[in-house]
């Protein structure tokens, strides 16, 4: 009997969502549902609406100190929102 080349379900489907055009959606979406986490739970709590339009990440800060805190580290948020996307998907934040 042959040995078939065996993939996990989640790699089936990323291909599939690549073969789709979806990728960067995906990436973005795993982004969203990513960010309390990944700017951490006290941030997450002064934060209102995020979403993506073209390729910004669009962030509403109820805070001033919190907006001031994160203009500061915009890039390192930046930078490992792409990593956890695994891809460059996060081209800029925009604080509102």
């Amino acid at each position: 009997m042959k040995k078939r080349d065996e993939q996990t379900v989640g790699d089936v489907v990323r291909e599939y969502l690549k073969a789709q055009g979806l990728e960067r959606q995906m990436a973005e979406a795993e982004v969203l549902n990513a960010f309390q986490d990944l700017i951490g739970k006290e941030m997450a709590r002064y934060c209102g609406e995020v979403h993506f339009r073209n390729g910004t990440l669009c962030i509403e800060v109820r805070s001033a100190v919190l907006k001031n805190e994160m203009m500061m580290n915009r890039e390192k948020m930046r930078n490992d929102m792409n990593r956890k996307a695994g891809m460059e998907v996060v081209e800029r934040i925009f604080l509102v």
